[in-house]
């Protein structure tokens, strides 16, 4: 059962701020740079169950706002809004493509267009240092994308199983909570 009107608007509330306070404290985790900014995706998956995937849309974009003007780590932020916010919520629409390949090569496309993106917007606009991806003079930028790439698959199948795993439990909890 969704939730309606207003339960809606709270339940927006209440994940936008929680996002935003796992956002603002990510720099205290050591690896919270990339573990925040997909727990934050996962939330809203999870409200997309009762809501809609439209609300959670909606909770994404003030998320996003909010996100990139209050956190401290900017490249966190960047990753959040260009990849994990809202990859969870598009996941369904791109397995009804009916060809598997052309599935995983799409989500490979846009898993990479945002590392790119990240990864460009981290070095030239927020002005990282590219020594950051020099470890013993050596260029480690090819070996880490292809080490994200890895991960990204690991995420996209643990998708599926939190998908699988949760989902009951959540619209429950979430249905407790509003009274429906």
């Amino acid at each position: 059962m969704k939730i309606k009107g207003v339960q809606k608007t709270a339940l927006g509330g209440i994940i936008t701020a929680l996002i935003a306070v796992l956002m603002f404290a990510e720099g205290f985790v050591r690896s919270g740079q990339y573990a925040a900014p997909t727990i934050a995706g996962l939330m809203l998956l999870s409200m997309s169950y009762v809501t809609g995937k439209a609300f959670a849309l909606y909770a994404y974009g003030a998320s996003g706002l909010i996100v990139i003007l209050l956190c401290p780590d900017k490249e966190a932020a960047l990753i959040f809004i260009l990849f994990a916010g809202y990859y969870p919520l598009i996941r369904d629409l791109l397995e009804k493509i009916p060809i598997k390949p052309l599935v995983f090569l799409v989500k490979l496309v846009i898993f990479n267009a945002a590392a790119l993106a990240v990864y460009y917007l981290s070095i030239y606009v927020i002005g990282l240092p590219v020594d950051d991806y020099i470890v013993f003079g050596v260029d480690i930028t090819k070996a880490f994308f292809f080490i994200l790439n890895i991960l990204f698959i690991c995420y996209d199948r643990m998708l599926v199983l939190f998908d699988l795993r949760l989902r009951k439990r959540i619209i429950t909890v979430i249905n407790k909570f509003f009274g429906s």
